[in-house]
C-alpha cells in the first residue's frame, strides 16, 4: 500500500452540521419529547414552558445532544400556537405539565410582538410571491412577443426570398420563350427582271 495515500475527509461543513442538528431537533420534538413528557409537549394544548427547561431535559437525558435539545426548544417556542398561549392568567409549566410560575405582562407583550412580526413576514412573503409571479408573467409575455416578432420577421424575410425566386423564375422562363432581340436577317437581293 502506498503510505502517501490520503484518507477521505470525514469532516462535515458547518452548514451540514446545522442541517443535521435541525433534522434531529424536529425528530426529537415530533417523537421523543412528546413520548417522554406528554403533559409538557402536547401539540393540541401548547403552554408556556418553564425558563431553563432545556437544563431539566439535559439532566434527565444526558445521551441527548445539548445543541439538538436547544434547537428543538427554539422551534417549539417559535411556533404560532405556542406564542398564542401567552395570555393573561396563563402559567409556565415544568416537564410534568405542572403550573409553576405565572406569565407576566412583559412576556405576553413579547409574544404579541413576535406574533405581529410573524404576521408581517407572512404578508411580505405573500407580496414577494405575488411580485415574483407578476414578473414571471411579464417575462413570459415579453418572450412570447419577441418570439412572435421573430416569427413575423422570418415570415417576412421568407416571403421576400420567395418573391425574388418567383421573379427570377419568371424572368428565366420569359428569357427562354422570347426571340432573340437581334435577329440576323438574310439580305434580300432584288434583281431586275429581264
Amino acid at each position: 500500500m502506498n503510505d502517501t495515500a490520503q484518507e477521505p475527509q470525514t469532516e462535515i461543513s458547518n452548514t451540514q452540521k446545522r442541517k443535521l442538528t435541525v433534522q434531529l431537533a424536529y425528530s426529537l420534538l415530533g417523537n421523543e419529547l412528546p413520548q417522554y413528557y406528554p403533559q409538557c409537549f402536547n401539540k393540541k394544548a401548547l403552554k408556556p414552558l418553564k425558563v431553563g427547561i432545556n437544563d431539566d431535559i439535559q439532566a434527565e437525558h444526558p445521551e441527548l445532544d445539548e445543541r439538538v435539545i436547544s434547537m428543538a426548544l427554539t422551534i417549539h417556542c417559535r411556533h404560532k400556537l405556542y406564542l398564542q398561549a401567552f395570555t393573561e392568567g396563563s402559567h409556565r409549566i415544568n416537564l410534568l405539565g405542572e403550573e409553576i410560575t405565572p406569565v407576566d405582562a412583559e412576556e405576553i407583550e413579547h409574544s404579541q410582538i413576535l406574533l405581529q412580526q410573524m404576521a408581517e413576514k407572512i404578508e411580505r412573503d405573500k407580496q414577494k410571491k405575488k411580485t415574483h409571479r407578476m414578473r414571471i408573467k411579464v417575462d413570459r409575455e415579453k418572450r412570447a412577443k419577441k418570439s412572435a416578432d421573430e416569427n413575423k420577421a422570418q415570415a417576412k424575410e421568407q416571403k421576400a426570398v420567395d418573391q425574388v425566386r418567383k421573379l427570377k423564375e419568371e424572368w428565366e422562363n420569359k428569357a427562354g420563350e422570347s426571340k432573340p432581340s437581334h435577329e440576323t436577317k438574310k439580305p434580300i437581293i432584288v434583281t431586275a427582271k429581264k
